[in-house]
């Protein structure tokens, strides 16, 4: 048996609550750099076109996120480096994959990562020292620093 409800019920209450809801009013949108953006996708197509010609069996044949796809490719491209620069054209791809690389560390405000070194840290002898692109080595383990010489 229905019966219907006076106005006022709680209905309407769950339909203005729905329309005033204070979780919307605390919502701060997220700012979004739109050149980095911009910049992520021009990378992904730089890799992608430089693998597409140097190793086609790299691209995989199903959709794939654009940053898992990123990191497939360089890992492809850096495995068999020599193979995916055979030509002048490759080569170009190459120079236009290091110049998004470069750019992307200049529009993070990040210098070159840092590499690690092969040798053992003195102080604790872990595999953990790392040299910066100034030439200074630090440990990411214990800590220790040691300056550029020179």
């Amino acid at each position: 048996m229905h019966t219907e409800l006076p106005h006022g019920t709680p209905r309407r209450r769950i339909e203005s609550a729905t329309r005033h809801a204070p979780w919307r009013s605390r919502d701060i949108p997220v700012p979004l750099r739109i050149s980095l953006l911009a910049h992520a996708d021009h990378c992904v197509a730089a890799v992608r076109c430089w693998s597409a010609h140097a190793l086609p069996g790299a691209l995989p044949p199903e959709p794939v996120r654009p940053g898992r796809l990123l990191q497939q490719l360089c890992l492809a491209l850096s495995d068999d480096l020599p193979a995916a620069v055979r030509t002048a054209a490759d080569a170009a791809r190459a120079r236009k994959v290091w110049r998004a690389y470069t750019h992307a560390c200049q529009l993070l405000d990040r210098e070159e990562p840092p590499r690690r070194l092969p040798q053992p840290c003195p102080v604790c002898d872990l595999k953990a020292l790392m040299r910066r692109a100034d030439g200074d080595i630090f440990c990411r383990s214990c800590n220790s620093y040691w300056p550029a010489t020179g």
